[in-house]
């Protein structure tokens, strides 16, 4: 298991601050990534501070043991952004960076990170903003008991989420949802949590569980764009689905890890805010006192 801590940052502007309509994060990932590395790269050859670039680089620009550059879905990066304007003339925007497990004790690097994005400029004409941290709280993990249906709503898309080797369109079905949750949770706990992971057995068994849970779809959009990034001038295909399913079942199974799916999002592109989830438990006592 794995500790997350949750930063909000408020970025204000005297303009609208124009980022991807569909997932505004997606454009500020490209500048925090550039962020990193700068000052990563600001600290290197400082004599004091020659650990800490080493921790940074191994957290924040991990590589596989061969040596070459890593891609996400390898080696997964201790944290994610996600965010919305707060202002309807889009002058100000809440940005959210989820840090995992072993990341956390490296909050003031974020801190300035998010400090130099402001600097650079975001969006697509790199406004110059005005940053405030607002908020820094562990965030709980927890599932409640007795759970016997569940509303997962997709607040921004998940991209190319599959089932059998084809993408997930007209519905999502629970056991697909779970297995990739389940299996993205395992890859985040061995780097940067306790290290062991969901237990091959264990992972097995809840997989098939997670077959016996009914799944009904209430609403679906499929959701085709692109992010092209201004300053490597790649495009980036964001194919998937936003919407809400409603899943019925004996929930108790999984509870001690299916509190961390909102905040470590499924589905590819997740570091840049796809994925995002939220949660709406049902108890049958609930639904006794409320029909």
């Amino acid at each position: 298991m794995f500790a997350i801590q949750k930063l909000r940052y408020e970025l204000r502007a005297g303009e609208p601050i124009i980022m991807h309509e569909l997932v505004p994060t997606v454009t500020l990932r490209g500048a925090f990534g550039y962020a990193i590395a700068q000052l990563i790269a600001r600290y290197d050859g400082i004599a004091h501070m020659a650990e800490k670039v080493q921790i940074y680089r191994q957290l924040f620009m991990p590589e596989r043991q061969d040596g070459l550059a890593t891609v996400h879905r390898d080696i997964p990066r201790p944290f994610l952004l996600r965010g919305a304007y707060s202002r309807p003339d889009r002058r100000s925007f809440l940005l959210e960076v989820i840090l995992w497990g072993s990341a956390i004790p490296f909050e003031p690097f974020v801190d300035q990170v998010v400090e130099l994005v402001a600097i650079m400029g975001i969006g697509r004409r790199n406004v110059c903003c005005d940053h405030q941290k607002i908020v820094s709280e562990a965030v709980a993990t927890t599932f409640p008991a007795a759970v016997c249906q569940l509303q997962v709503d997709f607040l921004s898309p998940v991209v190319r989420l599959a089932c059998n080797g084809r993408p997930l369109r007209d519905s999502v079905p629970f056991y697909a949802l779970f297995a990739r949750f389940l299996d993205r949770f395992s890859e985040i706990d061995r780097v940067y949590g306790e290290g062991y992971g969901v237990p091959d057995e264990e992972a097995y068994e809840l997989k098939q569980w997670a077959r016996s849970i009914h799944s009904h779809v209430i609403a679906l959009e499929q959701v085709a764009t692109q992010r092209r990034s201004t300053r490597s001038k790649q495009t980036m295909e964001l194919r998937g689905f936003v919407g809400s399913m409603q899943y019925l079942g004996d929930f108790d199974p999984a509870r001690k890890y299916l509190g961390y799916l909102p905040w470590i999002h499924v589905g590819h592109c997740s570091t840049f805010g796809c994925g995002w989830t939220t949660l709406h438990c049902s108890s049958y006592q609930h639904m006794r006192e409320t029909s």
